[in-house]
């Protein structure tokens, strides 16, 4: 069955870097954080970085305490010339925001697999935004964006993803992807034709299967993860995680118990690794009454989410 929200008891300590690398001269990564705290209370977009600043570098270090209507993380990697990659993903982070507002506002009845339909409906429904945009405006021809989604919900996170922006857990030392990179080197990866270290230098590492804004329609996979209390949970895009291994994120994780820090010390890893891409690090530490602690038998890592079968597997 479905994981049942929770009404409160979960604190989130976060913050998020974006940095344009050393490469490129524009940012066009973005991020996104949504609060929807109750009926009662009008949802805010507390933080959002939809367009590149002056030097492309934004910082965000808050606590949050998610209401009963939970909140909502978004990285977003844009691709396309000229301003079209940051179009992409400005657009496809507030359309998201916009449609998890009114869709849940009209769920009714609040539930997990309400929550998680929406989120899912939400990407798609930015997908379709995008593809409209580039069909209307010659100059965005051949624009996309990657996009990673974080619902909160109680004690349960929901991934909506499409591209290669990943999301980890870090739990008791252990980093783990809770995401699978819809890229040809993945793709090669799970059929074994590929190991590790090749796939790190393979020239079809950037290659994706898809991302939001080149077609009509978009496959978004939607995954679960149970929470618990001291869980850290990291969005980035692949300027992060190109330069940076598992390995070393994990090692950074260890050494910074604070998001800012982590999310600075991720970013200068990444651009003394080169910074080839734009980098964005989104970082969560939860905490509160209302998580309980690990257990030997929790299950981390990709889980599908099947809100139509009120169940996960």
């Amino acid at each position: 069955m479905s994981p049942a929200p929770e009404e409160v008891g979960v604190e989130l300590r976060l913050a998020a870097v974006t940095h344009p690398g050393r490469v490129r001269k524009e940012n066009q990564d973005s991020y996104l954080v949504l609060s929807m705290p109750s009926d009662s209370d009008a949802p805010r977009i507390l933080h959002s970085r939809p367009v590149a600043g002056e030097d492309g570098v934004a910082e965000v270090d808050r606590t949050l305490v998610p209401g009963p209507r939970g909140c909502v993380l978004v990285v977003a990697d844009g691709m396309g010339g000229a301003a079209a990659g940051a179009t992409a993903s400005s657009q496809a982070v507030l359309r998201v925001a916009d449609r998890v507002l009114s869709g849940w506002n009209r769920a009714g009845a609040h539930t997990a697999d309400a929550f998680a339909r929406n989120l899912k409906e939400a990407v798609e429904t930015a997908n379709a935004h995008l593809f409209q945009m580039a069909s209307d405006d010659p100059a965005l021809d051949g624009m996309g964006t990657t996009l990673t989604a974080a619902g909160i919900l109680g004690s349960t996170i929901y991934l909506a993803q499409v591209g290669d922006s990943r999301a980890y857990l870090v739990r008791d030392g252990r980093t783990v992807q809770l995401t699978r990179d819809q890229s040809v080197v993945q793709q090669m990866l799970d059929a074994g034709a590929l190991t590790a270290a090749e796939a790190r230098r393979s020239p079809q590492r950037h290659v994706l299967l898809q991302a939001l804004g080149v077609a009509p329609d978009v496959r978004v996979d939607l995954t679960w993860q149970r929470l618990r209390e001291g869980d850290l949970l990291l969005l980035c895009s692949d300027g992060l995680t190109g330069p940076v291994d598992d390995e070393a994120i994990g090692t950074e994780a260890g050494r910074h118990s604070a998001p800012l820090d982590l999310c600075r010390a991720l970013v200068d890893l990444a651009n003394d690794g080169g910074g080839p891409d734009n980098i964005t690090v989104l970082a969560a530490r939860a905490s509160g009454p209302g998580l309980e602690a690990p257990v030997e038998s929790d299950r981390v890592g990709r889980q599908p989410f099947h809100p139509a079968d009120s169940g996960a597997a």
